[in-house]
């Protein structure tokens, strides 16, 4: 039997609470990494080479189509 087996609701409920508080403490520890990962990729430069490769000039085309990609 579990430790608030005897407890009935009151067991359900604490059960519940902690399986909640669980889960929202590891999507926070996800977003924190995942923003910590955004700051490394920003501050070592990768999200701007993927902006310069990405950018329409990157294409070698003529000043119109350059134009019409904007």
């Amino acid at each position: 039997m579990g430790r608030y087996s005897g407890l009935g609701a009151l067991g359900e409920r604490l059960a519940q609470g902690t399986l909640e508080y669980a889960v929202v403490t590891g999507v926070f520890v996800a977003v924190i990494v995942a923003l910590g990962a955004l700051w490394r990729a920003a501050t070592d430069g990768a999200l701007s080479g993927l902006v310069e490769e990405a950018a329409s000039h990157v294409l070698d085309g003529s000043g119109a189509i350059d134009i019409a990609l904007f």
